[in-house]
C-alpha cells in the first residue's frame, strides 16, 4: 500500500548540501529545507524528504540511509509518515 514517508536529515558540511540533496531527487523525494533551525557553528543545515512509498515503516529508515551514507557528514535522523513527522517537526519548532 502507498503511504507519504518523510526523513529528517542533517547535514554536517555544506560540500556535502549539493550531492545528497541531488541523489535524493534523482530517486523521486521532495526535499524541503527547515531554514528556521539554526546551527549554531554555522555549518549544518537540516532537511526533509519526502516520497510516496510502498516501504513498510520499519524499513524505510535504512533505505533513506543508504542513499545518504555516501556522503559522510549527511544523517537521517528520524523517518516515519508524512503526518506523524509534520506532528514531531511543529512540536520541535
Amino acid at each position: 500500500m502507498l503511504a507519504k514517508m518523510t526523513a529528517e536529515l542533517i547535514v554536517g558540511n555544506p560540500a556535502d548540501v549539493p550531492g545528497t540533496l541531488a541523489t535524493l531527487e534523482e530517486r523521486g523525494f521532495e526535499i524541503m529545507e527547515l531554514e528556521e533551525w539554526i546551527d549554531l557553528d554555522g555549518a549544518a543545515r537540516w532537511f526533509t524528504a519526502s516520497i510516496v512509498t510502498e516501504q513498510i515503516e520499519g524499513a524505510f529508515h535504512g533505505h533513506v540511509t543508504a542513499i545518504v551514507q555516501p556522503f559522510r557528514s549527511s544523517m537521517v535522523l528520524e523517518t516515519g509518515l508524512d503526518a506523524k513527522m509534520e506532528r514531531s517537526l511543529a512540536a520541535r519548532s
